[in-house]
This record gives structure tokens, sequence and C-alpha cells, in this order.
């Protein structure tokens, strides 16, 4: 028992102390920390967007179309008379559930798949790879508007299609990550000692490749909100009444020119959002590469 503490005390030591230069040199980063913030202000505004305003203002439609911004309505209203300002607020929230449920399905299932082929190598690794060849050589966007043209526009079948798009790509990243270390010295001491395929792969080779996953998923997370964006734009994506900040835009194409707040203000939101995952990702790599110097 006592043998057992003194071990795992410097093992979580090491692991604390990791963790804190990872920080440390994140924190150096300005441009990184200032799009953690903003990522950290969308997801405030998107767990208390109910106490900001309630749900049933960007449902409501009034006699006030197309109003300018006041005081009444700070982003003024659409075609419909609803509120601007409280639709942005509540399509925060299906934004960042779609980017970061969409982005967690197919990281963990790219990784499966990479670490499978990664690992085996071989006629299996030459099948998945192939496979994996033919779903990416159709666009992903094209690919997204099949899937959910067969299925239905609704959120559900929005997931599966983006999912489904972005598995290949993060397959193929985590099979090269896996390739990277399944070579080395405590794998093969894995094996000599007996130790499963499975064993292996998740205790020994993901932890070991967890950091460049982390940083591909943060990046990930801005491609598959704009790629949702996108989709609801063209009207496969979220329907109304649902606030969605895609169809915002789609909403707003006509009225560009006489009321251009319409389309201002989801615009500047969808890029503030993914420029945000996007530098905090820059950042992440930046911190996680062991081979910066101070």
């Amino acid at each position: 028992m006592n043998e057992k503490k003194k071990t795992s005390v410097p093992a979580k030591g090491k692991k604390q102390n990791k963790a804190k230069e990872i920080w440390r040199r994140f924190k150096k980063n300005k441009t990184a920390v200032a799009g953690l913030i903003v990522v950290i202000f969308f997801i405030l505004v998107a767990v208390f967007a109910e106490l900001i305003v309630p749900y049933e203002v960007a449902l409501k439609q009034t006699k006030a179309l197309r109003e300018p911004p006041s005081s009444a309505h700070w982003f003024g209203t659409d075609r419909l008379g609803r509120d601007v300002f409280a639709r942005i607020v509540h399509g925060t929230k299906v934004s960042l559930l779609i980017g970061l449920i969409g982005t967690a399905i197919s990281t963990v299932i790219g990784l499966i798949i990479g670490a499978i082929s990664g690992y085996y190598g071989g006629r299996l690794d030459e099948i998945i790879m192939r496979l994996m060849d033919m779903i990416m050589s159709i666009p992903s966007m094209l690919l997204s508007l099949a899937v959910v043209a067969a299925l239905g526009a609704n959120m559900q079948n929005l997931l599966i299609a983006l999912v489904v798009g972005q598995i290949p790509h993060t397959a193929r990243a985590n099979r090269a990550l896996v390739m990277s270390v399944s070579g080395q010295e405590f794998v093969k001491a894995a094996k000599s000692y007996g130790a499963g395929d499975a064993r292996i792969i998740f205790k020994y080779l993901v932890p070991n490749v967890i950091g460049p996953i982390i940083v591909q998923a943060s990046m990930q997370i801005s491609s598959t909100i704009l790629s949702a964006a996108a989709l609801s734009f063209l009207g496969m994506g979220i329907q109304p009444p649902q606030p969605e900040w895609g169809y915002m835009l789609s909403e707003a194409r006509e009225f560009m020119r006489t009321s251009p707040y319409l389309i201002m203000f989801p615009g500047v939101t969808i890029l503030l959002l993914s420029l945000a995952f996007n530098l905090a990702g820059d950042g992440l790599q930046d911190a996680f590469n062991p081979q910066l110097k101070d």
C-alpha cells in the first residue's frame, strides 16, 4: 500500500506540473487569451440566456417590423417584428451545442478509427484509409447536404450530417498521431509484458497524443459552427421558429440595403465566435508544442 502511494504521488505531481507549464505558455499568447475570454463570454451567454432575455421574446412577433436598433430593441427587429438581440442570445446556445457536441462525437469516433488503423497497420489500415478516402472525395458540405436531404432538416440530423463529414479528416489526423508513437519503447515494453491491444491503444497510445487531439478539436469547433450556419442559411439546418444565426442571415438577405443591421449582427456574432475558437486553438497548439523555447 505504501509503495503504491509513493509512486502515485510523483506521477500526479508530474501531471500537475505539466498542466501548469501548458497554462503558463498559453497565458503568454495574448491573442489566444483574448480568444479564450470571448469563448467563455459566449458560453456564459448560452448558459444564462433565459436570464438575459426570456425565450418567448425571441419568438414573439410584434407590429414593429424591421425597426432599427433602439433602447427598446438593442439590435432592432426582423421582418416579423421579433427582437434580434433575443434571437442572437438564444441562437448562441444552439450554435455552441452543435459545435461542441458535433466536434466531440466526430473526435471520439475518429480517434477510435484512427487509433485502430494506426496501431494495426497492414491490410486493415489500407481498407480503413481507402474507405476514408472515398468519403473525403465528396466535398464535406455536399455530403452534409445529401445527409440532411435524406434524413430531414432538424437539429439531430444536422449533427449526424456534420459528424459524417468530419470523421474521415479526424480519423486520418489521429492515425498519423498514433503511428508516430506506436513504435516507441514504452509500447514495445507493454507488449512484452503481455498487455492486450485494447489496453495498449487506450492506456498508452491515446494518452500520449491527447494534447494534439485537444488542439485539433478546439479548431474543429469553429468549422463545425460555420458549417452548421451555412446549412441553416441554405434552409437545410435548424428550422424556424427556433433562433439560429445562419437562418437569421438567410432571412435578412432581401433586406441587406434597407435594413443592414439584420445581416450585420448575426454575421459579426458568427465571425467573433469562430475567430475566438481559432485563436484559442492556435494558443493551445503553441502551449502543447514541446519544441517551444522561452
